[in-house]
């Protein structure tokens, strides 16, 4: 518990604080500072358990007098709810919010255990999901595209439930990517054989394009096989899986087929 003395303590948020967590929540500044915000007691509590570098820390009375593991964090500021909901991104604030460190690599390597690739995916929450459910499943790597959406973005942060931080994810030119791999190479397409005709690989890069596109075309031609998840009934209004969706049925059929 912290004392009374210990919480008069520690400053207050500033002005200058205020308008530097804010800048965070564009892409371009958490790129500029490598630092991105995690939010509410359950995600910040993970950093803690996991020893994860803590920079900054904001956060309510309450919630500093019910913890008491400030020793390693660079910044930590009291923050009232009023301040609080200036700096969140959260629709209703949850008492503490901390500022990390990026995890950021950009080192092109040969990889050997299972392998999500993401070709320019966009929405927030699949990209959360599909962290999450890689975290599930037990496959520790996800290549994205340039052009995919920041996994450091808050919604995807939020997403991810804290899986953010068990997955090794990297942002890589795919081309470059794909030269001199040695796992097998699939990826889901419409023209894909059928999924329940084939048995999956033990460890294999599983390629996932775009929600309207699909796989891009420079990414298309690295693929080695292509698989689908054909539809059980001839419905015109569903027209294909979310890209969630469709990763966890794919990544779920290897675990049972191998």
């Amino acid at each position: 518990m912290t004392s009374k003395n210990k919480l008069e303590e520690i400053y207050p948020i500033s002005k200058k604080e205020v308008t530097f967590v804010n800048s965070l929540k564009e892409k371009k500044n958490r790129q500029f500072y490598k630092q991105f915000c995690v939010e509410g007691e359950k995600l910040v509590q993970l950093l803690f358990d996991r020893k994860i570098k803590i920079e900054w820390l904001f956060a309510t009375e309450d919630w500093i007098r019910e913890n008491d593991h400030f020793e390693d964090i660079n910044h930590l500021r009291l923050v009232n709810e009023e301040q609080l909901k200036k700096i969140s991104s959260l629709v209703t604030p949850n008492e503490v919010l901390a500022v990390v460190n990026q995890d950021i690599r950009d080192e092109i390597a040969i990889v050997t255990e299972n392998t999500i690739v993401l070709d320019n995916i966009k929405d927030p929450g699949n990209l959360g999901t599909i962290i999450r459910l890689a975290d599930w499943f037990g496959i520790p790597n996800i290549v994205c595209s340039k052009s995919t959406v920041d996994c450091y973005n808050s919604k995807v942060v939020q997403a991810t439930m804290g899986a953010l931080f068990n997955i090794k994810i990297d942002y890589l030119d795919l081309d470059m990517f794909f030269q001199n791999q040695i796992l097998p190479i699939y990826g889901a397409d419409v023209e894909g054989t059928n999924i329940y005709e084939n048995k999956l690989p033990s460890k294999m890069i599983l390629v996932m394009g775009s929600e309207s596109h699909g796989i891009s075309e420079n990414v298309h031609s690295k693929i080695e096989h292509f698989i689908t998840i054909p539809k059980f009934q001839d419905n015109p209004a569903v027209e294909s899986l979310n890209v969630s969706i469709a990763t966890s049925i794919i990544c779920a059929l290897q675990k049972t087929n191998v």
